[in-house]
């Protein structure tokens, strides 16, 4: 999980995009970070299925929390 954090708070303080120089070549490319903190993501998530734990990404809000019930999807 501490990595997941490490991630995201790399992406948000060096941008999504990131300058790069090589001798007298300049571009933007993506931060890698990006790539990183989606294969955590990712393995968090088939993580919690292989374990049977339910729960919402970080700072979302449950489904059941907002007062939906299962009738509402038909």
């Amino acid at each position: 999980m501490n990595v997941y954090y490490s991630l995201y708070k790399s992406v948000n303080s060096k941008n999504v995009l990131t300058k790069v120089i090589n001798g007298s070549q300049q571009y933007v490319k993506a931060n890698p970070a990006i790539t990183e903190l989606a294969k955590v993501n990712t393995q968090m998530i088939n993580l919690s299925k292989d374990m049977g734990i339910s729960a919402p990404p970080p700072g979302m809000v449950a489904q059941s929390d907002k007062g939906y019930k299962e009738s509402d999807l038909l």
